[in-house]
């Protein structure tokens, strides 16, 4: 035996793998040593790694090396020592295994070297190269080169990377050290690159040096600008101003420097319209869009790179102009008119409003609502569209005319000035009321054996009508009284039963009864009767179920059936029930329970079928049974062997060929009925029949022709033996010829199987036979069930091919029916060819012979034959005539189903129609046609006619009323405007609300909050809170809201308004969230507020925010932070408007504390809080006190003073030196206050600067060197008093005084608390008359002093611990401490005061002032303090006129014991200042004193004046002899301006002037003067003439009066023609008689003269006279000095009118004139200076003779002018002696009045008798 093994032929050599050909080894290596390896592969083996040996071949170094045979290894076989630099060559051999062997030589070279000594090195560790970013790849970067001091191999350097390379853009050539760019460069990713370079030499141990190289790239324009977006979405408000921002473009370029800088320009667009900036891309409006005509823009910018080459990129904007609700809707009319039935239904619809907007987009979209009470009424508006519907049952209204006030809408709040009204007035027109039963629901319970005729209950309606034929009616049952159970009396009422009840028929009637009055038409009233049948035991019980089931051949004791029964009664009549079988059924036996069971097994095919009647008894009494035939079915069991079975099918098609399908079911005959087959074709034609579904229906395939096919189908039940069944298929087609020739055979049959398996062949058969004769064949191709006939289509076609028509075939087979009958043993019920002529169509329908044949193959089965042919749908069809359907037009519709009846007509229906039964005021077939009563009707004033049901209604103009539009609407007369103003108009009416006052019908108002106001209610809810308030308020900051709680818990909620802004603030314990909205709302306006917050997540809306306002302008909303989530306030309440308290600013929680403004329609979680359920209230209004125009509109400030809304009012902020409500009055030197001592000003600073203050030293606590509370204190005086306290700055924890003393300033801090006090003095006289500013500026504790404007001191202050001084109450000119009058008369300020500033804040005496309330004592202040270049009074402080204080020959008068003035007369050039009190001038020396130059006047008018007083003491001794004791005192007023009234800095308000008792016997209330001197009174017989109070300089009464400053401007001619008091007034029991006159020469009492003779007229205040005081014109004083001609000077003093006498008239005075006689004749005339007037004596008897008898003494004073000579109450010689004594006493000089003693030469000797004389003791005026 021979084996063959076959290998693969070896094709390759081996082949050796690269090697290093040079190997440097050194001489020391040691044998053994692996120097190299080599290796080859076979490309015949490569699976095989031995496959190839290792030999040496030849070469000098074969002694030196060895390879090894199977690894290539070469090691040193011998030691290299003597081998120095010798190159030793190694030939090796690689040789494979194959057949044939295949052998490889390569060679490789050693050589032999030293030592490696040395590392290569580089001269620098780091090498920089630059290049461009666009340097093309390949190019060379740079050369490194390193050195190394090894000579031969191991000197040689080989450079590679060893790090920085990673993206491979760099390559290094090992041996030269050239770098190169493999790939290209980017500046903008990577501007610079490190690599690591190592330098290995060539060394058996090679060693390696390191250089670091770095790759600068420098960056080209070689990246174009990039736009952030391709496309731009931006949007702008339409109407936005020229100029708005619409959007900043952004375009981004990665290259550098200039390369960077961008460009941007508008290339293409709406360039026009639009402008953008190139530089920062931003893009602003030049022009004013409109929505309506342009919704977008687009533009197209292009970003270019400012440098070559000029890179760019384009991007899209799309400008969307957003829509501003610009427009209002506007009603087309603003009045409608709709009449309303009272009968329309809920949910009617009556009619519409229409409102247009012109806005477009959701700004034009319209809201419909209701308003006012016109929410509550019957009616409702679609918010949509404006349909009015109806709301509620008309006939329930309260009255018969509605209006409907209607308000057109945008989206948002509802402001007043955004929506349209429009009336609606409807008119509910009365209707026929149906009757009312008084009782919707009737219940009756009766019994199923009642009676026939019994009455069961009664029904009761009521007509409220009042018409009689509306009001009668009669009552019937309309619905549920099935089969006329029941009868109603229709006039009584009363339901009768009317058949015999079973209450197991009908168990409940729910009979719907009317009450039909006789109105035309009839209404309708209804009611519901439910009738309950109680039950009796009439009704048997019945089984359920009358079929049981036994399967055969079960054994005996099967259960059969459980039998229930069921009975119609209620219990007790119902079960338990009783069974048992009427006669014993065999096989079967029954338990009195029901349970049937068998007693033996059953076979069904010889028993199928078991029936029994069964009894079941109920339990009622008397019991109740029935008998029922129970069905016992056996059921089935294979237990017969099928019998095989001979089936006939015949297979009819129409057309050209059968489509194929089922032919009919051909299983075997079994006498089983549940056996299932299959079967198989066992011969035949398999491919044209097959079971496709399994069993035994067979399925022909598609067939075309005639033919008869026999095949054999073998079936089996899986138990018995199978079977083989014979089937003769016979197919024969038919076509239209057929059908249209066809005769059609109606056969009675009794059954499917009897017909086709006995007789249908028999049939076939004799109709051949028949047809045979005829020379013709028969085909029956059809077959039609139809009930109990079978139909049967059957043609006759000759044998020439030719059919036979219907008609004569038909004729043929009737002719021949018996015959057929006979042959066939069938009953024909008809033989045609027509099916109409039958007539099958009833009611009229036309009948169509129309054979139709469907897709479907009938199939008609019975055991020998199966009829296949196509479904025939119809024979014939009926065209129905209207109102019938069916397939014979059999059936009638009811056409009123579809409800043809319109406007509520009744439709009833009739076979084939129906009728329309139309109500009044209608007709026609569908009841559409309107009878119109509009055209006998005029409607006037243009109203429209309207024809409706029953009548017509007049649809009237806007203004107009009434069933004819016949009356004027007069819209107003109700006075809708509760708080406003009604404007009437045509289409309703217009409310003009004042400020603060909302609603349609000015119903809302607002609270006002004034200063330090709230409103307090319960602390909000911990976890939600809904806060919502409408508020308006000129305040930047302002607090709104705020509830806090506990002071150790930091939970609140505050809203406020912060520079205008509003801003939400709340801490739940976890840090305060803020949230801020950027629109302003502190405008004067009224604006709405949403406040949501929902745990710690909260929102704010301002003004219905829209969603197009940027974010954060009017809604702010916050996300949930922290983990706290409820808000625990509950143990304070919260507050609107403001605090309580200061102590809520230390809580440190609100930046605000107060709120001046209104509030309106507040609500807290969805509830309004009611202001009168509030919990407590503060300074808050019922109404809002603003009016529409702002208080700064109608203000003027004068001398640049700025306005400043204060809400309610306005206030003037006076710039430096002027001050007044207007900033009309200048604080000069000459209207300052005088303090005579005692006086004092009380400033109470309010708590609401307090609290700012407090709330700025919280806000501000931290800065370095605040000064809080108290800042500074400045004040401008003079004083010649050398002690005084001047200010005290006065709080609970310390004090500051500033006093006098020694005539230096001298400053007092104390501290309460710690009771440390500090004392600085300062240097400097303030006590020399001058004026004098002293300044104290206060930052924490360090002082700084000043003394008119330069610095004295500074100091620290260690008594002010606290930065927080807040000062509560500034005293002026007095110690609130001090309570003794000796003190305070020592230690008072007596000087003058111009001003006095509080932290830069001028307080104002009047009251009116931001910061302070002032209050004074009621000591004189006086407004003296006046230079004496004006020529006016000025105080001596000190020393009497006798010592001549007055300088410049002016002279000096004096009211009390320390006040006294220089009196300035024109003949001087200048006046004289007073003397000091310490130190004196020459001419105020006593002891240079002489006699006074005026005494030289007095001697001569002094005998003058004897003379007369003696005359008169004579002639009125008799009248009047119980007043001879009195004496009058000579007056010198002080310069009338009310006292403060000269700076209304330091003005009296009306509130600190005692009021003056009218009781004519009281004494009013006067302040009594120091010294004993008393005013006088001086009676006439009718009354006394004027009184005149005394007035000692220290202290003044002030009346209340009515006048105003325009009093003063009456014309003299007004004056002139004033009346004279004459009410009679009693002497003033109080008023001491002064002591008679005495006139002493210059040595004797001067002083007591003085005292007796200046006396000042008593004044009243006038707050409102601020003019400065009068002086003489330089006219004046001229014609003073000119010498008097003849009656010149008189007469023009008296304007050519006489003197009124005393009895001439009452002289219009003040309300005071009742109870002390007014001095004047007007008012006015004790608001000025009061003039020293002289009246010469007249003749009692003799008429006025202005020409010849009187003479007024003009004084050149400041007192003129007060009583103009028109204004006289009394002239008379005594006047005029007295008037010339108190000249005289005036200590004029002589000189000055020489003229006027020449005057009084001329007197007339006689005096008329007008006035009486009243001796010496007599008033001067």
């Amino acid at each position: 035996m021979v084996s063959v093994a076959l290998v693969r032929y070896n094709y390759f050599p081996p082949t050796f793998f690269p090697f290093k050909a040079l190997v440097s080894v050194p001489l020391t290596l040691d044998v053994g040593t692996e120097v190299i390896q080599v290796s080859a592969v076979d490309q015949d083996s490569l699976e095989m790694n031995n496959s190839v040996e290792y030999f040496n071949s030849g070469g000098n170094g074969s002694l030196y090396f060895q390879v090894e045979h199977n690894s290539g290894r070469v090691l040193v076989n011998k030691t290299l020592a003597n081998s120095l630099n010798v190159t030793l060559t190694l030939e090796i051999t690689a040789k494979d295994k194959g057949l044939p062997p295949l052998a490889a030589q390569t060679e490789i070279s050693f050589e032999v070297t030293q030592e490696n000594q040395f590392a290569p090195h580089f001269l620098n560790s780091q090498v920089e190269f630059f290049v461009p970013e666009d340097l093309p790849v390949g190019s060379v970067i740079g050369k490194i080169q390193g050195k190394d001091k090894d000579v031969g191999a191991n000197g040689v350097i080989f450079y590679s990377f060893d790090g920085g390379n990673e993206n491979g853009l760099f390559s290094i050539e090992p041996p030269s050290g050239l770098i190169m760019l493999v790939k290209g460069l980017d500046f903008e990713k990577s501007e610079t690159h490190h690599l690591s370079v190592i330098a290995k030499d060539g060394g058996w141990r090679p060693k390696k040096g390191r250089l670091n190289v770095t790759v600068y790239v420098t960056d080209l324009n070689d990246n174009p600008p990039i736009f952030a977006s391709k496309d731009y979405v931006a949007s702008v408000l339409e109407n936005a101003f020229i100029g708005t921002s619409v959007l900043q473009v952004w375009a981004k370029d990665t290259d550098t420097g200039i390369h960077s800088q961008i460009s941007y320009t508008v290339i293409a667009g709406d360039t026009q319209l639009f402008s953008l900036d190139s530089k920062n891309g931003s893009i602003t409006t030049l022009e004013i869009f409109d929505y309506e005509k342009n919704q977008h823009f687009e533009l197209t910018v292009k970003a270019t790179n400012v440098g070559p080459p000029f890179l760019f990129d384009i991007a899209r904007i799309y400008i969307q102009v957003v829509g501003v609700n610009e427009f209002i809707p506007a009603f087309q009319r603003h009045l409608y008119n709709f009449s309303v039935s009272e009968a329309l239904m809920p949910q009617t619809e009556i009619g519409s409003v229409i409102a247009t907007d012109y806005d477009l987009g959701p700004d034009g979209e319209v809201f419909y609502i209701l308003v006012g009470q016109s929410k509550k009424s019957n009616f409702v508006v679609d918010k949509h569209t404006g349909k009015i519907y109806i709301a509620k049952d008309l006939k329930t209204r309260l009255k018969n005319d509605d209006v409907l006030h209607v308000l057109a809408k945008n989206r948002g709040a509802i402001t007043g000035f955004n929506v349209d009204e429009a009336l609606i007035h409807l008119h509910i027109l009365d209707e026929n009321d149906p009757p009312e039963f008084d009782s919707m629901l009737y219940i009756v319970a009766v019994s199923e054996d009642i009676f026939i005729g019994t009455s069961i209950t009664k029904v009761k309606a009521v007509d409220p009508d009042v018409i009689l034929e509306w009001s009668r009616f009669s009552y019937s049952i309309e619905h549920g009284n099935i089969n006329s159970s029941f009868i109603i009396d229709p006039v009584s009422g009363v339901i009768s039963v009317n058949s015999h009840l079973d209450r197991e028929i009908w168990a409940i009637y729910n009979l719907t009864v009317m009450a039909i009055d006789d109105g035309s038409p009839s209404v309708t009233g209804s009611t519901k009767v439910a009738i309950t049948i109680n039950d009796i035991n009439d009704s048997p019980p019945k089984l359920l179920t009358t079929e049981g089931f036994i399967r055969e051949n079960q054994p005996a004791g099967t259960l059969v059936s459980t039998l229930t029964a069921t009975d119609d009664d209620l219990p007790p009549n119902q079960g338990p029930f009783t069974y048992w079988m009427m006669r014993p059924a065999e096989g079967f036996s029954l338990t009195t329970e029901g349970v049937l069971v068998t007693s033996k097994p059953f076979d069904r095919e010889h028993d199928p079928l078991f029936n029994m009647h069964i009894v079941v008894q109920d339990a009622g009494k008397p019991p109740m049974s029935s008998t029922t035939l129970f069905h016992i079915k056996v059921l089935d069991e294979n237990d017969n062997a099928p019998v095989p079975r001979n089936i006939n099918i015949l297979v009819k098609y129409y057309g050209s060929s059968f489509p194929g399908g089922l032919i009919g079911n051909v299983r075997p005959t079994d006498l089983d009925e549940l056996d299932v087959f299959n079967c198989t074709i066992r011969n035949g034609q398999p491919r044209m029949f097959s079971f496709p579904f399994g069993m035994c229906n067979l399925w022909s395939s598609p067939y075309q022709g005639e033919a008869t096919y026999n095949i054999s189908v073998e079936a089996s039940d899986q138990l018995h033996p199978s079977v083989n069944n014979s089937i003769y298929v016979n197919y024969k087609g038919f076509t239209n010829v057929s059908l249209d020739n066809c005769v059609l055979f109606y056969i009675s049959i009794s059954t499917l199987e009897e017909f086709l398996s006995l007789k249908y062949l028999k049939f076939v058969k004799a109709l051949d036979s028949l047809f045979n004769l005829q020379a013709s064949k028969t085909h029956v191709f059809g077959m039609k069930l139809q009930g109990d006939k079978m139909l049967l289509l059957a043609a006759v076609k000759s044998y020439n091919g030719q059919y036979l028509t219907g008609e004569v075939a038909s004729g043929i087979s009737s002719m021949h029916k018996k015959l057929l009958e006979a042959q066939s043993n069938v009953t024909i019920y008809q033989i045609t060819s027509n099916p109409c002529m039958l007539r099958p169509c009833h009611n009229g329908a036309t009948c169509n012979r129309n054979i139709h044949i469907g897709q479907e193959v009938a199939v008609l089965e019975s055991s020998s034959l199966i009829f296949v042919s196509p479904y025939f749908v119809e024979i014939f069809n009926c065209s129905c005539p209207t109102g019938f359907t069916g397939d014979a037009c059999e059936l009638d519709f009811d056409e009123c189903a579809k409800e043809p009846c319109e406007n509520g007509g009744n439709c009833y229906n009739n076979p084939g129609t129906y009728f329309c039964q139309c109500k009044e005021g209608f007709s026609g077939p569908h009841c559409t046609i309107v009878d119109n009563e509009c055209q006998t009707v005029v409607c006037l004033n243009g109203g429209t006619c309207w024809n409706r049901q029953g009548g017509f209604i007049c649809d009237c103009n806007p203004g107009y009323e009434g069933r004819f539009c016949d009356r004027i609407v007069d819209h107003c007369v109700s006075s809708p405007c509760i708080y406003g103003n009604c404007s009437s108009l045509f289409t309703g009416y217009s409310c003009q609300c004042p400020f603060g006052v909302s609603g349609v019908n000015c119903d809302e108002q607002s609270y006002g909050f004034q200063e330090l106001s709230y409103i307090e209610y319960p602390p909000l809810d911990p976890q939600y809170n809904f806060i919502y308030l409408e508020f308006a308020t000129v305040q930047q900051n302002a607090l709104l809201l705020y509830n806090h709680g506990k002071p150790s818990t930091s939970d609140f909620l505050a809203l406020e308004i912060l520079s205008g802004r509003l801003f939400l603030s709340y801490d739940l314990g976890s840090g305060v969230i803020r949230l801020e909205t950027g629109k302003t709302i502190a405008d004067g306006l009224f604006h709405n507020i949403s406040l949501r917050r929902s745990g710690n997540m909260a929102s704010l809306e301002i003004d219905n925010c829209s969603v197009y306002e940027p974010q954060g302008f009017c809604t702010q909303q916050t996300g949930a932070t922290g983990n706290q989530r409820t808000l625990e306030v509950s143990s304070n309440n919260m507050t609107f408007g403001g605090i309580k308290s200061i102590d809520a600013i230390l809580l440190r929680q609100i930046r605000t504390h107060d709120f001046v403004g209104c509030m309106r329609n507040l609500q807290v979680n969805n509830i309004r809080p009611d202001s009168l359920k509030s919990l407590a209230s503060h300074n808050v209004l019922p109404r809002c006190p603003r009016t529409h125009i702002p208080p700064c509109e109608a203000a003027v400030c004068l001398n640049e003073g700025v306005c400043q809304d204060q809400w309610s009012h306005h206030r003037c902020q006076c710039r430096d030196h002027f001050t007044g409500p207007s900033c009309a009055m200048n604080l000069a030197e000459q209207h300052v206050l005088f303090l005579n001592g005692e006086a004092y000003v009380e400033f109470d600073v309010k708590e609401s600067y307090r609290r700012n203050q407090l709330l700025q030293a919280i806000l501000d606590s931290g800065k370095e060197g605040d000064s809080l509370g108290f800042d500074s204190v400045e004040i401008k005086m003079r004083t010649v008093r050398r002690n005084g306290v001047l200010v005290v700055c006065w709080s609970q924890s310390a004090h500051l005084k500033l006093k006098i003393s020694d005539g230096k300033p001298l400053y007092m801090f104390t501290n309460v608390t710690s009771g440390h006090q500090l004392e600085l003095s300062v240097e400097g006289n303030v006590s020399d008359g001058q004026w004098h500013v002293l300044h104290l500026r206060r930052r924490g504790s360090f002082f700084s002093l000043f003394l008119d404007d330069r610095p004295v001191a500074n100091t620290t202050n260690g008594t002010i611990t606290h930065s927080a001084f807040l000062v509560e109450t500034i005293f002026l000119g007095s110690d609130p401490a001090r309570d003794i009058p000796e003190i305070i008369q020592n230690l008072g300020f007596r000087g003058c005061v111009e001003y006095i500033k509080y932290n830069g804040h001028l307080l104002s005496f009047n009251g009116h002032n931001d910061i302070v309330e002032s209050s004074s004592s009621l000591s004189a202040f006086q407004t003296f303090c006046v230079s004496p270049i004006y020529c006016v009074l000025t105080p001596c402080l000190e020393d009497s006129c006798l010592s001549e204080p007055c300088w410049n020959n002016s002279d000096c008068g004096s009211s009390s014991r320390d006040d006294y003035w220089c009196i300035c007369l024109p003949s001087e050039s200048s006046c004289g200042s007073c003397s000091s009190d310490l130190i004196h001038s020459d001419p105020c020396s006593p002891t240079k004193k002489t006699a006074p130059l005026w005494i030289v006047a007095v001697v001569i008018p002094i005998a003058l004046i004897l003379l007369i007083l003696v005359l008169c003491f004579v002639l009125r001794r008799h009248q009047n002899h119980s007043e001879v004791e009195k004496k009058s005192h000579i007056y010198l007023m002080p310069p009338n301006k009310p006292h403060g009234m000269d700076n209304l800095a330091f003005s009296l308000s009306p509130a600190e002037m005692p009021n003056i008792s009218n009781e004519p016997n009281k004494q009013p209330d006067l302040i009594k003067p120091r010294d004993s001197t008393q005013g006088v009174e001086r009676f006439t017989e009718s009354g006394p003439l004027c009184h005149v109070s005394g007035f000692a300089g220290s202290e003044l009464e002030y009346y209340e009066i009515d006048s105003t400053y325009s009093d003063v401007m009456k014309t003299e001619d007004e004056q002139a023609n004033a009346k004279v008091p004459q009410s009679t007034m009693q002497p003033q029991n109080n008023h001491k008689p002064s002591p008679k006159l005495h006139l002493k020469t210059p040595g004797g009492d001067f002083h007591q003269w003085q005292h007796q003779s200046h006396l000042f007229f008593k004044r009243k205040l006038a707050p409102d006279l601020t003019g400065p005081p009068q002086y003489l014109s330089a006219d004046e004083v001229e014609k003073l000095n000119t010498p008097r001609d003849g009656k010149r000077h008189l007469n023009q003093n008296l304007r050519g009118g006489p003197i009124q006498s005393c009895r001439g008239g009452p002289i219009e005075t003040s309300s005071e004139s009742e109870s002390h006689c007014s001095f004047t004749a007007s008012e006015f005339d004790c608001e000025r200076e009061l003039s020293l007037i002289s009246s010469h004596h007249k003749d009692e008897h003799q008429p006025e003779d202005l020409s010849s008898g009187q003479f007024i003494l003009m004084a050149p004073s400041p007192f003129r002018d007060v009583l103009s000579t028109q204004n006289l109450p009394c002239s008379s010689s005594s006047d005029g002696i007295q008037r010339l004594e108190n000249l005289l006493n005036l200590g004029v000089h002589f000189h000055s009045y020489a003229d006027v003693f020449k005057d009084l030469a001329n007197l007339p000797t006689h005096q008329p008798t007008d006035c009486e004389f009243q001796s010496d003791q007599e008033e001067i005026i």
